[in-house]
């Protein structure tokens, strides 16, 4: 079989067409196979004729009829199942929760120490104020639920980013600009944040000077977070490459053929 778009999908969408493929193909077979067993249990010991060709006779013994429709490699076509219904599920399990999850812990751990550095940077500027005991004021507490935002703004960036996951598409030369991109749109968020919803940025001196010292590690911050959800990325579609591998050697033990053969 020729089949031109297949060669213009991905990896994981040839995955996913060959398994659909696959399925529709065995559970055919095995609907033919009910079908048939079960049309000659109904006719079991009753006589119907065509002119003068008798198709079933009461007679005959049900094993007769039935036995050509017992498939010899049945068990064989229920273990393919049973392999290509794990290797969904792992496949699943990896591109659906493992990935977004092992991304999303690495940058709630990255995050969280800007936001350590960001309420540092705001104590340090409260002192050099001499605001006296800041951490009754009411423009430390403002800050400390104005980070709480923040880093929930980021983290929501982030996460979003990380669905799309195309990652490993992407040239390293594009790579590097998304990075740059995405660094710009994290920074112009965090300007905007602090100038839309802190209410006492006018009123500590420097506020704005202090506060973007910060911008040199949330830069940083942003380079290896994506840098290392491509890492992730990439390990996690070697394992789904690796259960792909496991499956056609399976396929090719039970049925004796690669199931990529199929489609060339």
């Amino acid at each position: 079989m020729n089949f031109d778009f297949f060669a213009k999908l991905d990896r994981s969408g040839q995955l996913l067409f060959v398994f659909l493929w696959l399925s529709f193909t065995i559970t055919g077979v095995l609907f033919l196979r009910w079908f048939f067993l079960e049309t000659a249990h109904f006719f079991k010991g009753k006589k119907i004729s065509v002119g003068s060709v008798s198709i079933a006779d009461k007679d005959t013994p049900p094993e007769s009829f039935e036995g050509h429709m017992l498939c010899p490699n049945i068990k064989d076509i229920v273990e393919l199942l049973q392999v290509q219904q794990q290797i969904l599920l792992d496949i699943y399990r990896i591109k659906d929760t493992e990935i977004l999850k092992e991304q999303m812990a690495y940058a709630e751990n990255k995050v969280e120490i800007c936001h350590n550095l960001a309420e540092k940077v705001f104590c340090d500027l409260m002192e050099s104020n001499k605001k006296g005991d800041y951490l009754l004021s009411m423009e430390y507490a403002s800050y400390r639920v104005h980070l709480l935002l923040v880093k929930e703004k980021v983290l929501s960036k982030i996460r979003h980013m990380c669905k799309e996951n195309g990652f490993i598409e992407k040239s390293e030369e594009d790579f590097q600009q998304y990075i740059k991109d995405y660094t710009i749109l994290i920074i112009d968020m965090l300007i905007f944040l602090a100038k839309s919803y802190y209410p006492y940025k006018n009123t500590i001196p420097n506020f704005s000077t202090q506060v973007d010292k910060v911008h040199p590690e949330v830069r940083r911050l942003i380079a290896d977070v994506i840098t290392k959800a491509r890492d992730i990325s990439r390990s996690k579609q070697e394992e789904i490459d690796d259960l792909w591998g496991k499956f056609s050697e399976d396929y090719q033990r039970i049925v004796g053929r690669n199931p990529m053969r199929w489609f060339s």
